[in-house]
């Protein structure tokens, strides 16, 4: 993260002239988000194993409630990245499959102009982050986040124990089950333990209330106290690192200014107790 970087970056008028053209043949409405979902697409023609990757990916069918909520408030919704047939299931003019005909240029623009960005950890989030779009993060681990910007939102999947029979708590999961920075899928296979999808609802609450960040609407107390104690247990789990990871200094002498918004579990447990 470098702080207070301008952008330097330029578009000819060529390029442009694409963006717009873009922009008019898909009536592309001026609120537009961008929503990338991982997918394996991209690594096809690719020898290597990617299987260790297993639970980066997402189903869908948890979005199409959040991208009905989007479409019903009058934006358009952009899909990004390489999961054009995941999205060919929903109809609708203010949804535009781009991800088919995408090209690394067009990503750049459509990022830049975009009223937010919305995604499961992706490569695109660096360049929404480098220009600095508000996003909203469904994160499949408890892994490095943009923290620097109060218009970034957290949400994590939920992590379930197959010996418990039940949901973890986010300190079960940090301090019990050492899941801090474990991205490969070997490690939940070994502990038995699957990630599952948030509820949709949950979904749909972390873009509202990213959406009343950007709109500078007044945060429920209760949201921010939940937010607070998330950023508390994550720092704590910094703390279970070595010495040797440079990562920890940045985050433990770093205000955390990015929200986490709200996880709820099956069962009695809380993902975070207030």
């Amino acid at each position: 993260v470098i702080k207070d970087q301008k952008n330097t970056e330029y578009f000819s008028q060529v390029e442009l002239d694409a963006f717009y053209e873009f922009k008019k043949k898909n009536n592309v409405k001026e609120k537009y988000i961008c929503l990338n979902l991982w997918s394996y697409n991209h690594l096809n023609n690719n020898t290597n194993d990617f299987y260790h990757h297993k639970y980066r990916e997402s189903d869908f069918n948890n979005f199409i409630p959040l991208i009905n909520n989007l479409i019903k408030k009058n934006y358009s919704v952009i899909c990004m990245g390489h999961s054009s047939n995941k999205y060919d299931q929903i109809e609708n003019e203010n949804l535009i499959n781009y991800s088919k005909f995408r090209t690394d240029l067009l990503d750049l623009i459509i990022l830049k102009n975009c009223y937010a960005y919305i995604s499961d950890c992706t490569g695109l989030d660096y360049v929404a982050n480098l220009f600095n779009k508000p996003m909203l993060i469904n994160s499949s681990f408890i892994d490095f986040f943009h923290t620097h910007r109060k218009d970034i939102v957290y949400v994590l999947k939920r992590f379930y124990s197959e010996n418990k029979e039940r949901d973890l708590t986010f300190k079960e999961a940090i301090f019990d089950e050492k899941l801090f920075y474990k991205i490969k899928s070997q490690t939940y296979d070994f502990k038995n333990i699957r990630i599952k999808n948030n509820f949709t609802e949950d979904i749909i609450g972390a873009f509202n209330l990213l959406e009343d960040i950007i709109e500078k609407k007044e945060i429920d107390i209760n949201k921010k106290i939940y937010s607070k104690k998330y950023w508390k247990l994550y720092r704590d789990g910094i703390n279970t690192l070595g010495e040797d990871r440079k990562e920890k200094e940045y985050y433990l002498n770093t205000n955390i200014e990015s929200f986490y918004s709200f996880t709820k579990l099956e069962g009695k447990k809380k993902f975070i107790d207030l």
